[in-house]
């Protein structure tokens, strides 16, 4: 499973944290942000693995 830093309060920022923490290793785990936040949960981990797939695809992208 992919990890994510979990700090929700910052909403407008997570697009730009993902793409910084995919760069570092991604730490923390999802299920602790479901821990946290158990109302929003289910749309975290939504949204999250989606972002994580889009980055994911961008950064194995072909490099020239």
């Amino acid at each position: 499973m992919v990890t994510i830093f979990c700090n929700y309060q910052v909403n407008k920022k997570w697009s730009w944290m993902i793409q910084i923490l995919v760069k570092i290793n991604l730490k923390c785990l999802i299920w602790k942000c479901s821990k946290l936040i158990n109302l929003e949960s289910y749309y975290i981990d939504i949204f999250l693995l989606k972002s994580l797939v889009l980055v994911s695809k961008l950064d194995k992208a072909p490099t020239a």
